[in-house]
């Protein structure tokens, strides 16, 4: 068994490449679960409070076109 502090990688770029897979999946997996959330959450609201909450939001928060 090699010891994990001494054992020194034969190939550097492999381990770089390793490193960059390993973190940039984890982003657009977050991005992902975000944009599902907001889906899920945008069909299980009934239209009524999402017409109540869009005229309160508009009348406090003027938007000019």
């Amino acid at each position: 068994m090699l010891n994990f502090f001494t054992h020194k990688p034969q190939n550097k770029k492999s381990t770089k490449r390793h490193n960059e897979q390993s973190t940039k999946p984890q982003h657009k997996l977050l991005i992902i679960n975000k944009n599902k959330i907001n889906i899920i959450a945008k069909t299980k609201i009934e239209n009524k409070i999402y017409n109540i909450y869009h005229t309160t939001v508009t009348k406090l928060i003027p938007f000019k076109n």
